[in-house]
């Protein structure tokens, strides 16, 4: 499904500053057909080590790029830091998606100005070298794939970038909890999985965006009348998933939004 490419490298380093809680480091922006890209840092991981940024896309109109689902054609955004230094993991965290209908799929994405926040795991003398690849989209799909290397423990000469960094994690989801939440997963049958909430009981909009591992497609989850029950076509599964798979879900209600994990067994469906 992903497309390997040769890896274009943008390398940008930052020019030293006075360290304060109010500076982060930042990239050059990668300019591609359909917008521009780039990544941001703050200047200094917190005490369990975890460092704060946020991959920053900003599409041209018309253009749209992909959740962590990008249905069974998409591409959804990774970021490998392997080459990194002093940096052991990556983990992006997804702002809540809109559904798009582009004619031949619905899929689950973005437009606009996308902050993709990303935590990464630290050492005490990091340096990012931050493979980035995505899909952006119009009438056709482009890969996107470049490179960012930052010194995390430089900083720009104001603190834009790192309210940019403190905007894409206040724009996450909030936590799922008791009173918003996905409360049961079921494999109904091997098309269809349902997914039994708890939400607010408003007048408006109510969505559910599921994601797995790799190999797992669905399509758009249609809700019950009473506002609770969605059912989820399952358009492509893996053949041997062993017997617990875990889900990200991300569930809406009007305009409040919260995201968790589940996890069911497959076993008697394999």
């Amino acid at each position: 499904m992903v497309m390997k490419l040769h890896i274009l490298p943008v390398l940008a380093f930052i020019s030293i500053g006075l360290a304060s809680p109010a500076f982060a480091a930042s990239s050059d922006w990668f300019d591609t057909e359909g917008g521009e890209i780039r990544l941001v840092t703050e200047d200094k991981a917190d005490e369990s080590g975890i460092l704060r940024g946020v991959l920053e896309i900003v599409l041209r109109p018309g253009w749209k790029t992909y959740w962590m689902d990008p249905g069974d054609a998409g591409v959804p955004p990774q970021v490998d830091i392997s080459a990194s230094r002093d940096v052991s993991s990556a983990v992006i965290r997804f702002p809540a998606p809109r559904r798009f209908d582009d004619g031949y799929a619905v899929w689950a994405g973005y437009k606009d100005h996308v902050l993709l926040a990303i935590e990464f795991e630290v050492g005490d003398f990091p340096l990012l070298e931050a493979d980035v690849f995505l899909g952006v989209c119009e009438k056709i799909c482009i890969p996107v794939q470049t490179r960012f290397s930052i010194d995390p423990y430089a900083v720009s000469a104001d603190g834009a970038e790192a309210k940019t960094v403190e905007d894409a994690f206040a724009g996450l989801p909030k936590a799922a909890d008791e009173t918003f939440r996905l409360h049961a997963l079921e494999l109904t049958t091997g098309e269809t999985l349902r997914a039994r909430t708890t939400n607010p009981a408003i007048d408006g909009n109510k969505e559910l965006f599921i994601a797995s591992a790799e190999g797992w497609y669905f399509g758009t989850p249609k809700l019950s009348e009473d506002g609770q029950v969605f059912d989820v076509p399952i358009l492509g599964r893996p053949k041997n998933t062993g017997d617990d798979v875990k889900f990200n879900y991300t569930l809406i209600s009007g305009a409040d939004a919260v995201s968790g994990t589940t996890t069911i067994s497959t076993a008697k469906s394999n």
